[in-house]
């Protein structure tokens, strides 16, 4: 970028001349035998501003059609992310008990670890930038939620869902990526509750976390353990 924020490649030679990595980001996708899944990153500050504060979480835009019938041998990790969606979306019960509902359903917590075991975990993952290993240390599995960090809390776990859940193999893949989904939205709670900026924690979680795949195959492997 130059001292305008604005990429000299870009401007110089045209969007045509950016390498895939530049081109796509921050899309990411997940790919299934007869279609595409494609999502935005929280690492990048507007796609936080779009997924976060979206009016309705789990609307999918479909293009195309499938090619042939849909292979069926497969687990097909939309289902169960479906039944997440919905228990989710169910506003006659608080928060706090939606969140519960949904772990006792597939039988992972965050809890299954305390604040302190998890810090230093956390402490064990790679950084691209060390300050915020400070930053993470402030995780606590009973962090505050106020009335107005709700929707943003739950778009966010929608979309940890869609992330980190939706190509899993099995059942215990999908429940070890559904206990990283919860663990992050606590994660990000604890950030908020200690006046850290909403989208900007949101943006450095994806950033440290989801864009390393060491540093999910180390947090989901927690999980692992218990779903084995």
């Amino acid at each position: 970028l130059n001292k305008s924020g604005l990429c000299d490649i870009i401007c110089e030679l045209g969007d045509g001349a950016l390498c895939d990595i530049c081109h796509l980001h921050p899309r990411f996708s997940n790919f299934y035998d007869d279609f595409t899944e494609t999502g935005l990153g929280l690492c990048c500050e507007e796609a936080c501003r779009i997924v976060l504060f979206a009016e309705h979480f789990d609307e999918m835009i479909e293009l195309g059609e499938l090619d042939g019938a849909p292979y069926t041998d497969a687990f097909d990790a939309t289902v169960p992310r479906a039944r997440v969606y919905e228990m989710l979306k169910d506003k006659s019960l608080c928060y706090e008990d939606r969140l519960a509902r949904i772990s006792t359903a597939f039988g992972v917590d965050a809890g299954i670890k305390n604040d302190n075991a998890w810090c230093e975990l956390l402490c064990r993952l790679e950084y691209l930038h060390e300050e915020h290993i400070e930053l993470f240390m402030l995780y606590t599995g009973d962090a505050e939620v106020l009335p107005w960090q709700q929707p943003i809390l739950t778009n966010a776990l929608a979309y940890f869902v869609y992330r980190h859940c939706s190509d899993a193999a099995n059942e215990a893949d999908f429940a070890a990526s559904l206990g990283l989904a919860l663990f992050l939205e606590r994660l990000l709670a604890s950030l908020i509750a200690s006046g850290h900026d909403a989208l900007d924690a949101a943006r450095i979680i994806s950033e440290e976390i989801e864009y390393s795949e060491e540093n999910t195959d180390t947090l989901k492997s927690v999980f692992y353990e218990v779903t084995a």
